[in-house]
């Protein structure tokens, strides 16, 4: 509406600028006819004459550049408008994207917590420490289909971490305690990580079972994690490998079970 209403203007303008010349045009045709008429014109008629004629250029100057500005007002102001157009759009899509962004990673954080509550379920620390941690490893593998999982907790007295729970675990050797830096566990225990290796080497990890004996393709070990320092170690195997998501969900799990295996030290 206001760019009509504009340009109606400006139109008007025109018109009056126009007839303004036409008129200044006549004024000269008069007056150039009076001259080859006579030269005897009286010096008032030429005062007005002269004063008409200066006015009509004056005015008519005016005009034009009035008209110009205008033109050149509304040619900014269409810029303008499509400058905040463009950047009213360009904020909207880029709130609209945040949004599916967040909701994105609500639903995420929501996957997330029913994941790590499947691995809580009914893990209690009334029961003995030996309980407890063949209910976490067994959680571990109706979650993550694990064929072998073994639990180490730090002892406080001389800082070594020492096997508290197995599930389905095999081997001709007993299970070697380690402290911090000290094999893979022990980087484990120190960086407080999670470490996904795939494709270990044959025989590795033996598991046995009615059919035979096989050997796993992936093993996972993260930390027990409480007020951000390691206080034990899982390790699991598995036949599958477990991606970025689970791995997340892992470490998420392994700083809530912190607070509870923190109570059988």
């Amino acid at each position: 509406m206001k760019n009509i209403g504009l340009k109606i203007t400006i139109i008007i303008l025109i018109v009056i600028q126009l007839a303004f010349s036409l008129k200044s045009v006549f004024i000269l045709k008069s007056v150039f006819e009076k001259l080859l008429k006579t030269v005897d014109i009286p010096q008032n008629q030429k005062m007005l004459l002269f004063s008409t004629l200066v006015f009509s250029i004056i005015i008519s100057v005016v005009l034009i550049i009035i008209i110009f500005q205008l033109l050149k007002s509304n040619q900014r102001n269409q810029t303008i408008d499509l400058s905040d157009d463009d950047d009213k759009k360009a904020k909207t899509i880029i709130q609209m994207e945040k949004s599916a962004e967040k909701a994105k990673q609500l639903e995420i954080n929501k996957e997330k917590r029913e994941a790590v509550n499947i691995l809580l379920k009914n893990l209690d620390t009334e029961k003995r420490e030996k309980e407890f941690f063949e209910k976490l490893l067994s959680n571990l593998a109706e979650k993550y289909k694990i064929v072998q999982g073994i639990v180490f907790v730090k002892d406080k007295s001389d800082n070594v971490y020492k096997k508290a729970g197995t599930y389905a675990f095999y081997s001709e050797e007993e299970v070697r305690e380690f402290k911090e830096e000290i094999g893979i566990s022990g980087q484990v225990a120190a960086n407080r990580e999670l470490l996904n290796i795939s494709d270990l080497p044959n025989k590795y990890i033996t598991v046995l079972s009615g059919l035979g004996s096989s050997s796993p393709n992936h093993l996972v070990i993260f930390p027990i994690l409480f007020k951000n320092k390691t206080i034990g170690i899982i390790e699991i195997a598995t036949f599958t490998k477990i991606n970025k998501f689970n791995e997340e969900v892992l470490m998420n799990f392994a700083e809530i079970l912190g607070e509870l295996v923190e109570t059988f030290r």
